[in-house]
C-alpha cells in the first residue's frame, strides 16, 4: 500500500458516505413532500435522517480532525475548504431560489445569498460547516484548548447549549449560521432562515 492509501480513514469514509446518502434521501422525500402527497413512513425517515445527519456529519468532522496530524499547512491550504464550502453553498441557495421556491432573481435575492443574510432550503447545512471550516482554518489551537481540556470543553458544550435558546430576527449578514432565526424566506413559506 501507497501513503496516500493508508492515510485515508476508511471507517470514517464510510460514515461520510452514510450521512451523504441519507441526506439525499431526506431531501428527496422533502422535494416530493411539497406536492403533499407522501406517506406517513417517508416523512419519519425524512425527519429521522434529518435529526441524526447534521449531529453525524458533526461527529464525523471532528473525528476527521481529531486524526489530522503533521504539519500545520499554509492559510491557503486551510481556506481551500471553507471556500468550497461557500462556493457549495451559494450554488445550493442559488437552486434553491430558482426551483424550489422560484422566485425572481433579483439583486436583492443575490445579496441575501451572497452574504448569508438568507439561508434558504438545503443549504443550511453548508453554510454552518462553512462557518466552522473558517473559524477552524483561522482558530485551530483555541480549538484543541477547548477539546483537549475538560473544563472547557464542558463550559464551550453548556454555552452551545444554552445557544440553541437564542433566536434573532435582525437581518445580518452570517447571524442564521451560527444562532437561530424566526425568519423565513421566499412567497412559497420557503424553509429559508433569513437572519
Amino acid at each position: 500500500m501507497t501513503a496516500a492509501t493508508t492515510s485515508r480513514q476508511s471507517d470514517l469514509d464510510l460514515l461520510k458516505t452514510l450521512l451523504v446518502v441519507g441526506m439525499i434521501i431526506a431531501h428527496v422525500i422533502q422535494l416530493l413532500g411539497a406536492s403533499g402527497r407522501l406517506s406517513p413512513a417517508s416523512q419519519l425517515v425524512s425527519g429521522f435522517v434529518n435529526l441524526i445527519s447534521f449531529s453525524g456529519f458533526l461527529m464525523a468532522f471532528g473525528m476527521g480532525v481529531g486524526l489530522s496530524r503533521g504539519g500545520r499547512p499554509s492559510i491557503g491550504a486551510r481556506l481551500t475548504p471553507a471556500l468550497a464550502l461557500l462556493a457549495a453553498t451559494w450554488v445550493s441557495s442559488l437552486g434553491y431560489v430558482l426551483l424550489v421556491s422560484r422566485e425572481p432573481v433579483t439583486l436583492a435575492t443575490l445579496t441575501d445569498l451572497v452574504t448569508l443574510r438568507v439561508l434558504h432550503g438545503y443549504s443550511e447545512f453548508l453554510a454552518s460547516f462553512f462557518v466552522l471550516c473558517l473559524g477552524l482554518a483561522l482558530l485551530r489551537p483555541a480549538f484543541v484548548a477547548i477539546a483537549t481540556n475538560p473544563y472547557w470543553l464542558f463550559f464551550v458544550t453548556v454555552a452551545c447549549l444554552a445557544a440553541t435558546q437564542v433566536t434573532v430576527s435582525a437581518r445580518l449578514p452570517l447571524v442564521g449560521t451560527l444562532i437561530g432565526s424566526r425568519s423565513r424566506s421566499g412567497p412559497a413559506g420557503g424553509r429559508g432562515n433569513r437572519s
